[in-house]
């Protein structure tokens, strides 16, 4: 079973980085911004579409970006009927609104690192309970 972990990043400038989370448990993890290319973007789509849960943390330090190529992810997340857990720091007008439409998902706001571990080790732990 493919288990996918997303990093999403809204930033207002392109050369900013971002360390990535470190995440327990075997699984894929994928890291992009609003800025990242097409490659990168077709790839990550690619991925969802290969996996079967989906963690997408997603964080926005920049609430007047453009969103980019995150925007386009989110639009086949929002399609894609895998089970998925969102975790969305930070602030930004279209994403407030666009968590809305992640009915079926569990959304979080606001975790710190610890938390954000602890949620994505419980929603992953959830399958090993389902086989």
């Amino acid at each position: 079973m493919i288990k996918l972990f997303l990093s999403l990043h809204i930033v207002e400038d392109r050369l900013a980085f971002n360390p990535p989370l470190p995440v327990e448990k075997n699984i894929s993890c994928f890291d992009l911004d609003n800025y990242s290319d097409d490659l990168v973007t077709n790839t990550a789509i690619q991925a969802v579409d290969q996996a079967e849960k989906v963690v997408v943390f997603i964080t926005s330090s920049s609430p007047n970006s453009k969103l980019g190529s995150v925007l386009k992810l989110l639009n086949v997340l929002v399609r894609n009927k895998r089970q998925k857990l969102l975790i969305y720091n930070g602030s930004h007008p279209m994403l407030d609104k666009m968590l809305g439409m992640f009915r079926d998902s569990e959304v979080y706001r606001d975790l710190n690192d610890t938390e954000v571990r602890h949620r994505t080790s419980a929603f992953l732990d959830q399958d090993y309970a389902n086989n």
